[in-house]
């Protein structure tokens, strides 16, 4: 009534004509500018708060699936095109181990900056995939990005974390 955003929680018993008894259903009302939006959860779990059961459950659920789609689609670790499935097993090892060292970088090195929050496909792009000068010298090695270069200044600021 007053414009606000609204989002409330109700859990209530409910059976479904092939269900052979009632269960517990936690159902989340969100009302905002964008409009109504209802979720129902099916769960055992009614000793919980439904908006605990929501936000600490259910929306993990669809964390674990997002990263799923990060490692195949980001890292292309759907691939397997080899007909022994050792040599598979092995690439898809592979690409897990990749994933987590650019997760942990980006997560870590890249902490309190808008790389942060990106999926693993623009951190891909935007750090590894990215245009650079490498200077080897005696005692160490340098990495030169041009002067304008848009992640400039995070990178350099990562660097700086790591040494």
């Amino acid at each position: 009534k007053d414009g606000k955003d609204v989002k409330l929680y109700y859990r209530h018993y409910y059976k479904a004509k092939t269900w052979s008894e009632p269960q517990w259903v936690m159902t989340k009302v969100e009302c905002n500018k964008e409009g109504t939006n209802v979720r129902h959860v099916v769960t055992s779990m009614y000793m919980k708060s439904p908006k605990e059961i929501y936000e600490r459950f259910y929306c993990k659920r669809g964390d674990c699936e997002l990263y799923i789609k990060e490692l195949k689609n980001g890292l292309g670790a759907d691939r397997m095109s080899c007909a022994n499935f050792t040599a598979n097993q092995f690439r898809l090892f592979m690409h897990a181990a990749a994933y987590v060292l650019l997760l942990e970088t980006k997560q870590i090195l890249f902490r309190g900056c808008e790389l942060s929050h990106a999926t693993i496909s623009t951190f891909r792009e935007k750090v590894i995939l990215t245009a650079v000068r490498i200077k080897e010298f005696k005692t160490k090695i340098k990495v030169e990005f041009v002067r304008d270069h848009p992640i400039r200044a995070m990178m350099r600021m990562a660097l700086r974390k790591a040494s």
